[in-house]
């Protein structure tokens, strides 16, 4: 259900939806990691309680993206479709789980809600 609301929102807001398995560009994969990142800070935001607490926690925020950055230099760098292909997957499942794994420790599962989200952003059209 979720790939495909969320196939049709893309091609709804002229975004790619190949019909076969396709790397992302470094382009595409920074557009994206940036409306992740911003997902990231309204979580945070959301669960801040005043403006003091919301800045101490992005002073943590930027602390682990630091120790991402060094720790995913140690990684060697893809050269091949396939390689590229099967990193990305490898980061986004993570992405996926860690996600899934914020909703299981708030005891909600996502279905229901899903829907009503994207409805919301396809009224953005």
């Amino acid at each position: 259900m979720f790939y495909s609301l969320v196939r049709k929102f893309q091609k709804a807001f002229g975004h790619p939806a190949p019909d076969k398995v396709t790397p992302l560009t470094l382009e595409r994969t920074i557009a994206r990691g940036g409306w992740t990142v911003e997902e990231v800070v309204e979580m945070i935001q959301q669960s801040s309680e005043n403006e003091a607490e919301f800045d101490n926690a992005m002073v943590q925020l930027h602390e682990k993206i630091e120790a991402a950055v060094v720790k995913s230099k140690m990684d060697s760098y893809n050269q091949t479709e396939k390689e590229f292909v099967i990193g990305q997957l490898d980061a986004l499942v993570d992405q996926l789980v860690f996600v899934n794994g914020s909703l299981v420790e708030m005891g909600i599962d996502p279905e229901e809600f899903f829907k009503i989200v994207m409805d919301a952003n396809m009224a953005k059209l």
